[in-house]
Parts: C-alpha cells; structure tokens; sequence
C-alpha cells in the first residue's frame, strides 16, 4: 500500500476534488483490518495493490504495468471484483483493429455493506442448525463434514450410514452445539462491529458531501467575482482608450487650430508687408504728381500749338 501512497500524492495536484474526496474515502476503508482482511482472503494478496491502482478509469494493462504484475492475474483479479459488485467497466472497440479494450473503475465504498451482507447469511445459517439440534437429535459424518446435520428419521433411513462415503453416522453432542453458539456469538459481534462501521463510513461520506457542495458553491462565487471584475477591468479599459482617444483627438484639433492660426498670422504678415511695399511714400507721392502736373502743361502746349497752326 505504501508504494501507491506516494503515486497517489505526485497526482493529487492534477486531480478534481471529487476524485480526492473518492480516494481519501477508499483509503479509510483500505485501512480497516475488517475489509483488508476480506479482500485479501477472497481475491489475493495483490488485490489492494490493484485497487489503488484503479481508483480512476484505466486499462487493465495500465493497471499491470502500475502494480508490476502479469495482464493475466491483473485480469482475473478485476473479473472477481466486478462478480462482487466492486468494479465496473466500459468496453470501447477500436474503429482501425476492430478489437475492444476495457477501460475499468474499482469502487469499494460498499465493501462494508457486502461483508455485512455475508455476515448475515452465515448468521441465518447458523441460526437453522442451532434450532435444528435443540429441536431435534441429529447426526452427521466425522469423515465428510461436521455441518452436514442428518435428522434422526433420515439416517434410520440411511441405517445411520453417510450417503456419500458410508461411513458411520455420528449423533451431534453437546460440544459441537458449544462450537456453534461460540461461532455464532462471534458472528453476532461482527456483525455488530460492521454495522457501526457502515453508519461512521456513511457519515464521513456525507460530510465530504457536504464538504464537496460548499467548494463548488464557492469556487461558483469566486468565478462569478472574477467574471465581474474581468467585467470591471474591461469597462476600464475601454474607458480609459476613449479617454486616450479623446484627448488625443483634442491634441490634433489644438495642433490645427495653432496651424490654422500661424498660417492666418503668416498670411496677415505677408499681406501686411506687400501692402506696405506697394504703398508710395511722400517723396514718391511728390515727385509722381509734378511729373503728371508737368505732362499735364506739356499736352496743354503741345494742343494750343496745333489748334494755332
């Protein structure tokens, strides 16, 4: 068990939670001398090796390759445990080779409610053959079988002979009476032990349940937040780049603005100065209006001249 103990650690950071309540769950029951003794006893010494191994769905060569052990015994052992309703299978084919192969599940969690069940057969069992000597004088064969009982009229009829061996029938003394209370007394016990057992497993279950619902509540909570404060970051953001563009549409209006300002001053500047360079001064102004003066009486004479011809 330990060599899983620590496969099982190096995986827990990559298993659902769910997967480590189930395992957590299956551990404690691993741990109870009642149920290793059970499997050990019904399906080998490698069976809890196997268990470990197929907490999970898996292949039953992944399963061999895991524990160390042969395809065969790996599938033999599984085959048992799914007889007593402690594994389960999906049967997948390949669409290329057209075989199957068999993805398997190992869950115990009701071992203790099947060895209880077992239990109570053997109770019940018992039980008829304590009645049986108190009610009755019976027989049995010391050779075949010491639980085999005979009632009187049947072995008179077998002239007191085993009808399988003949042998002599033996009368059931008070002994094997004692052997039989003290095994069902033992049983009772047991019994008693399992069911307690079962309403503390059921209770541990439930808690982890619980435990289970709470963190999916919260981790629901938690990304529910965290999808609203993706939200936030978002509105932010999107704010913040129309506040940028904004202000830098504002940067390139002002920009025209001044352009648009330098050019009118540039533009009133060099108007300023052509006017300036064509506006005549006093001198020129002087001198402009004599010579006009001057043709002015040179046209007069030169008139008078000719209309006196």
């Amino acid at each position: 068990m330990d060599d899983f103990s620590e496969n099982n650690g190096q995986l827990n950071n990559s298993m659902s939670e769910e997967l480590k309540s189930h395992i957590k769950l299956e551990n404690e029951l691993l741990n109870n001398p009642l149920v290793s003794d059970y499997l050990i006893s019904n399906f080998g010494e490698n069976s809890i090796k196997i268990i470990l191994a197929a907490m999970d769905e898996t292949t039953d060569d992944a399963i061999a390759a895991r524990c160390k052990l042969k395809v065969a015994e790996v599938r033999a052992i599984l085959n048992k445990l799914y007889n007593y309703r402690l594994a389960e299978y999906k049967r997948i084919k390949d669409r290329d080779t057209g075989w199957f192969s068999y993805i398997w599940k190992i869950d115990v969690s009701n071992v203790l409610s099947i060895i209880e069940e077992q239990v109570v057969q053997k109770i019940k069992e018992l039980d008829r053959k304590v009645e049986k000597i108190n009610t009755e004088l019976v027989y049995y064969c010391p050779k075949c079988s010491k639980t085999n009982l005979i009632s009187f009229d049947l072995a008179s009829e077998l002239y007191f002979r085993c009808p399988n061996c003949e042998n002599r029938l033996v009368e059931k003394d008070i002994k094997e009476k004692e052997e039989l209370n003290y095994e069902l007394t033992e049983l009772k016990e047991k019994h008693q032990l399992l069911v307690d057992q079962i309403a503390k497993f059921e209770e541990m279950k439930r808690a982890e349940e619980q435990r289970l619902k709470e963190l999916q509540v919260k981790q629901f909570a938690e990304a529910a937040a965290i999808q609203e404060l993706e939200k936030e970051r978002k509105r932010i953001k999107k704010k913040m780049k129309r506040q940028k563009e904004r202000a830098k549409q504002m940067k390139k209006n002002s920009k025209k603005g001044i352009l648009r300002k330098n050019i009118k001053m540039h533009a009133e500047h060099k108007s300023f100065h052509k006017n300036k360079k064509n506006k005549p001064n006093k001198s020129e102004k002087f001198t402009r209006a004599a010579k006009q003066k001057q043709n002015a009486k040179k046209n007069k004479i030169k008139t008078k001249a000719f209309k006196s011809k």
